[in-house]
């Protein structure tokens, strides 16, 4: 999620809380264009959730 243009880790954060501009991964690309290369990887990846907290497969 980025909060004025930041990348912050959106499960440690109340959007609500802020004034500024809110991002998430659907805001990315317009709903007629083609989709952001995150929103893509997202699909490619299986990233159903955005994994800065989920463990890593080795």
């Amino acid at each position: 999620m980025l909060i004025d243009g930041v990348r912050v880790l959106s499960c440690f954060v109340l959007a609500s809380a802020f004034d500024g501009e809110v991002t998430t991964i659907e805001g990315l690309s317009s709903e007629t264009g083609p989709l952001h290369p995150m929103q893509q990887a997202f699909l490619d990846c299986d990233a159903y959730q955005c994994g800065y907290c989920m463990p890593t497969r080795s």
